[in-house]
């Protein structure tokens, strides 16, 4: 007997394991926000210099959170299977794979400065985002430890704790800036070095409040430690390094873009910008459906249960809540970019039509995202990689050079070609789904 393609049962289910974690993903985007704030009240300068601490910090960091989302599909399929034991196994392999992930992703973070000068970077902004991010990088460890316990209760459909975690984070993060920064009583406080001080003090936080949801999955890891076996890890590493190099080369390429935009000029750059975040936190509601279909449909498939319908419905509910985003960045474009932008008119006008573009780039990017997550819960993760390297590095950022540079398209033509990129990732990803589907989905990659 056929599966329904969507079901109004499965978009409620899906509607309540996601919400927390849209609710956690912008208090994320909050706490970057929040951060930039803090740094432009010091001085411009410092702003700038701190963004790019932080986004050498972050291009580093995605590679370690992505490949922890790697667990996904054996932590969510051992818990459908009411296997507690490779449950924790999982996990303590996963903490392992952290642990050792993060010494490298620290230590790069202690070369900012000759990276940074070799990449052609302003040299007085150089120090100052050097150590900012040596001092991020302490937070490397308890980062990624955190995401291993959030995923394994996010495993077991637990996704309020994510929400909650995050919102630890933002409570925390104003008066720990405002402290470390500009200092309290007859303490001077650190200066502009204290916003990195304030993110790792959070981060570290946030990891702690972690523990208290998952106090039982904490002392299960522990316990586990001693079973760990390097062909095992190795079995881990090999099905989770995928998705930590997918989601690097996701944010490499938005970074190679931003790049070739840059060759357009100052108003460019600012106008790509704006139409950028703005996409990133419409991305929002997509990211969380898809943790939440990875969750869904890692669980069915542990249990033996078709999954489907949990797959075809989340795929609809991720193109159609971007299909809304789509249509308010068509209809008040400039509106939308005013709130950042103010009086540039000529800048105004080319955010506008960065938008309009963005309106074809979101439908796409919900249904990549989604179906990222769904195979993710499947325990598909290397063919959805490479088809995220073709889309994107053969074809998306090639054809964007060309429609910017030589056709003289400027900023829209490298956002036709984003929206080319994730159009082609998100058919592929649709037909790789119906293969997957076709035979059952991926079981149990770790016995």
């Amino acid at each position: 007997m056929r599966t329904a393609l969507v079901s109004g049962a499965e978009a409620r289910r899906l509607f309540v394991l996601a919400w927390p974690l849209v609710v956690a993903q912008l208090g994320w985007i909050t706490l970057g926000l929040v951060d930039s704030l803090m740094l432009g009240r010091v001085s411009t300068q410092v702003l700038a210099a701190g963004v790019l601490g932080h986004t050498w910090s972050f291009s580093l960091l995605v590679f370690g959170r992505g490949t922890v989302f790697g667990l996904d599909p054996l932590v969510t399929q051992a818990h459908g299977a009411e296997d507690r034991h490779a449950f924790d196994r999982a996990l303590a392999h996963g903490a392992v794979l952290a642990a050792l992930l993060a010494m490298p992703i620290t230590a790069l973070h202690l070369v900012a400065a000759p990276v940074l000068t070799w990449l052609g970077q302003p040299e007085a902004l150089v120090p100052f985002a050097s150590e900012y991010a040596a001092v991020v990088g302490l937070s490397v460890l308890p980062t990624l430890l955190e995401l291993v316990l959030r995923q394994g209760l996010q495993a077991r459909e637990r996704m309020m704790p994510s929400m909650w975690v995050a919102l630890v984070g933002n409570v925390l993060n104003v008066p720990l800036n405002l402290v470390l920064i500009w200092g309290a009583g007859s303490w001077d406080g650190l200066g502009a070095i204290g916003a990195a001080w304030a993110t790792t003090a959070v981060r570290i936080a946030m990891f702690l409040a972690i523990l208290v949801f998952a106090h039982q999955d904490a002392r299960a890891l522990l316990r586990g430690l001693v079973q760990v076996r390097w062909a095992r890890l190795r079995a881990v590493a090999a099905l989770s390094t995928p998705i930590g190099l997918q989601q690097a080369l996701e944010v490499g390429g938005f970074s190679l873009a931003t790049i070739i935009v840059g060759w357009q000029g100052e108003d460019a750059v600012a106008a790509h910008t704006v139409a950028l975040n703005l996409s990133a936190t419409a991305f929002m509601v997509p990211l969380g459906i898809s943790g939440a279909a990875a969750t869904r449909v890692g669980n069915l498939i542990g249990a033996g249960q078709p999954w489907t319908t949990a797959a075809g419905t989340a795929l609809l509910v991720g193109a159609g809540v971007m299909l809304g985003s789509a249509t308010v960045f068509l209809t008040v474009p400039e509106l939308l970019a005013g709130f950042w932008l103010g009086e540039a008119p000529e800048v105004l006008a080319l955010a506008g039509r960065l938008l309009s573009v963005a309106a074809a780039f979101s439908v796409f990017d919900g249904c990549q995202v989604v179906g990222f997550g769904v195979l993710r819960g499947a325990g598909d993760t290397l063919l959805p990689t490479l088809a995220n390297l073709v889309a994107f590095y053969a074809l998306g950022l090639p054809l964007g050079a060309v429609l910017a540079g030589p056709l003289g398209w400027g900023a829209v033509g490298v956002w036709l070609g984003l929206t080319v990129g994730l159009a082609t990732v998100a058919v592929l990803l649709v037909l790789r789904i119906r293969v997957v589907a076709g035979r059952g989905g991926l079981r149990r990659h770790v016995g």
